[in-house]
């Protein structure tokens, strides 16, 4: 398993996109950063005010006889986003981010 019961989860609302895990405990910069690669990773990347939900990996649950990345979640708490390339490039130098 990739994630512990107390890491965060984070992914785009309502949506597809990739899943992004934060480890433990975060202060306000990892959060900011782990909400806008959920939605740099995701159709709404050229949208603004994205919203994101995370939550703790203890309350996400994989739906019964779908694929593994189908999953439902409570407990969320969600963030508006707008992409910001040079923070994540700054942030992440070995990702080429690009526009669509």
């Amino acid at each position: 398993t990739f994630s512990q019961k107390t890491d965060y989860w984070f992914h785009v609302q309502q949506g597809p996109g990739a899943h992004v895990l934060l480890r433990g405990a975060f202060n306000e910069q990892s959060l900011r950063l782990s909400v806008m690669l959920a939605a740099y990773f995701s159709p709404l990347r050229e949208s603004s005010s994205i919203p994101v939900d995370y939550t703790l990996i203890k309350y996400i649950k994989k739906i019964k006889g779908l694929p593994g990345y189908n999953v439902s979640y409570d407990h969320q708490k969600t963030m508006y986003i707008d992409i910001d390339l040079d923070q994540l490039q700054t942030s992440l130098p070995a990702y080429p981010f690009q526009r669509k």
